[in-house]
């Protein structure tokens, strides 16, 4: 068995030479952190960084008043002390408002750059008039339609609530269709019955029905109403409506002349 390295007199002395060279560099070390940590804690209190300008980007359906209101930051609260968190949930919860930065123009200027939200529909549920947007949260109840979006109507609820998204997988599925059609049909959408998924239709300017069914093989879909619609229209034809819930097999009516 080996035995234990005696260490000399002469390395502990070298030893302890080298303790007491490393006290002075770890004075200067904590001596420099704790300096740090005082400046830090002026310039935190200083009112060197306080708020003089709050400007608000963005916006268009909410006012700059509403969001500031909301944000509950004033002007002389120090940049360093807003909490950009407690911001963006205060601000949030108004329903036109689906994201905000917090941007900090030091030193004294504060940035609140808005992104609203964008209406896709209305929404007929008994008597009254609501605007969704695409991920199907409720942004205000209308006293009569925004002519420039289509009606969704036959959609079964449990209840709506402002600012809330509506709970229904049928609502879901006609928005991603509307979504992904062509825009020029898009566009001239008109009205959805959306009362299950495999019933979802469109009523579009012309009159036309589109029994259009469930979110999938909306590639096909597309072109094969494309096709019909270009058809009939270089042979002025009146289509009453288009099934295309079974795509490779299209039912399409007409009015005979």
């Amino acid at each position: 068995m080996d035995r234990p390295k005696k260490v000399s007199h002469k390395q502990t002395k070298k030893l302890s030479r080298r303790k007491r060279r490393s006290y002075p560099k770890l004075f200067l070390i904590l001596l420099i952190l704790a300096l740090i940590s005082w400046g830090g804690l002026k310039l935190y209190h200083s009112p060197l960084f306080n708020i003089k300008k709050i400007k608000i980007t963005g916006n268009h359906r909410v006012s700059a008043r509403r969001i500031l209101q909301l944000s509950q930051v004033a002007p002389g609260i120090s940049l360093l002390k807003i909490s950009p968190w407690q911001i963006r949930k205060m601000i949030t919860t108004e329903p036109w408002i689906k994201n905000i930065q917090i941007i900090r123009h030091f030193p004294t200027t504060l940035e609140l750059k808005v992104e609203e939200r964008k209406p896709i529909a209305n929404l007929v549920v008994l008597d009254y008039i609501f605007l969704i947007d695409d991920e199907q949260i409720v942004l205000e109840r209308l006293p009569e339609k925004d002519g420039h979006l289509p009606v969704i109507k036959d959609v079964k609820t449990n209840g709506i609530e402002i600012g809330k998204p509506i709970r229904s997988d049928s609502l879901a599925n006609a928005i991603v269709c509307l979504k992904n059609l062509d825009a020029s049909l898009r566009e001239s959408v008109e009205e959805i019955s959306a009362a299950t998924i495999d019933d979802l239709s469109f009523v579009i300017r012309q009159g036309t029905k589109i029994i259009f069914g469930k979110s999938e093989e909306m590639t096909k879909k597309k072109y094969v109403l494309s096709a019909i619609l270009s058809q009939a229209k270089i042979n002025s034809q009146k289509i009453i409506y288009i099934d295309v819930r079974v795509v490779s097999n299209p039912v399409v009516k007409k009015i005979e002349n």
